[in-house]
């Protein structure tokens, strides 16, 4: 079982040593049973889930609002740039499998994530209505996910931190 708690700075680490993202636990304990080589995955903030993320063997992308977090991160697209232009000339690549957002302007990403996630891909958003970290209407998200299956996670002993994932039909 994954714990985050206040005592340890909401922060967990895999037998490892790698951070997990900074998700609800029980979206961590899903992702861990989850076989995530060859996966292809698309982020809207990058971070410690870029390196966990490509520590269980996925293909990460993403973008980020900070560029000197994303330098901490060690996010560079240059490293992964020949990848990603042969997956797409070589017709190998079509979606993402997961997209993840959490950074700036989350209602504003949903769109595009679910332009680019396959069917029966998972989008998580992080920090889902949670005026802690970023006041939101969540109003375009809402309509372009409804009827879609999903599920949100509220982390124990925080006040108001969840993540929710949604499954693209």
């Amino acid at each position: 079982m994954i714990k985050l708690s206040a005592e340890n700075g909401w922060v967990a680490k895999d037998q490892y040593g790698i951070q997990y993202p900074w998700y609800a636990s029980d979206m961590l304990e899903l992702l861990d049973k989850m076989d995530l080589r060859g996966k292809y995955v698309f982020e809207y903030g990058c971070g410690h889930s870029t390196h966990w993320f490509r520590s269980r063997g996925a293909f990460v992308d993403g973008v980020d609002s900070d560029i000197d977090w994303a330098d901490v991160a060690k996010v560079k697209f240059e490293k992964y740039y020949n990848e990603y232009t042969n997956r797409i000339h070589n017709s190998k690549y079509e979606w993402y499998d997961i997209i993840v957002i959490d950074g700036i302007y989350r209602d504003d990403c949903t769109e595009h994530a679910l332009k680019n996630l396959k069917p029966g891909g998972m989008l998580i958003i992080d920090n889902w209505m949670q005026p802690s970290v970023e006041p939101n209407e969540w109003t375009r998200t809402l309509e372009l996910t409804k009827g879609m299956k999903s599920e949100v996670f509220a982390q124990e002993g925080h006040p108001d931190w969840k993540t929710i994932y949604f499954i693209k039909p």
